[in-house]
């Protein structure tokens, strides 16, 4: 059991170092190859939607993360009726989210 969990940090740790290293040089990447193949205005382009989705991003307040957490008692159990009760909550907490983006702008 031991060996398993140290080779499964390990492999996480490479994991997380190559996910890091993904996340910092592909942007760069990727605004090059824009700028190169299509032009400064789309990269503009490119940039305000990519700030648009961190906006909405933000709003979300991690409501997806608490959704997804919460649903795991739920259906293993095999409650529908709170699984249902759940869903309509989450439906409420995206339009009041939606609302206030909307009127916000």
């Amino acid at each position: 059991m031991r060996i398993e969990r140290t080779k499964n940090a390990s492999r996480n740790f490479a994991y997380g170092i190559f996910y890091r290293f993904y996340s910092i040089v592909f942007p760069f990447v990727i605004r090059t190859a824009i700028i190169y193949l299509l032009g400064v205005e789309y990269l503009g382009l490119n940039s305000l939607f990519s700030s648009i989705l961190q906006v909405l991003n933000l709003a979300e307040l991690g409501v997806g993360s608490a959704m997804v957490f919460s649903m795991y008692a739920p259906i293993a159990r095999n409650d529908s009726s709170k699984i249902c009760s759940l869903m309509k909550l989450y439906r409420t907490y995206y339009r009041i989210i939606g609302l206030v983006i909307l009127l916000g702008e």
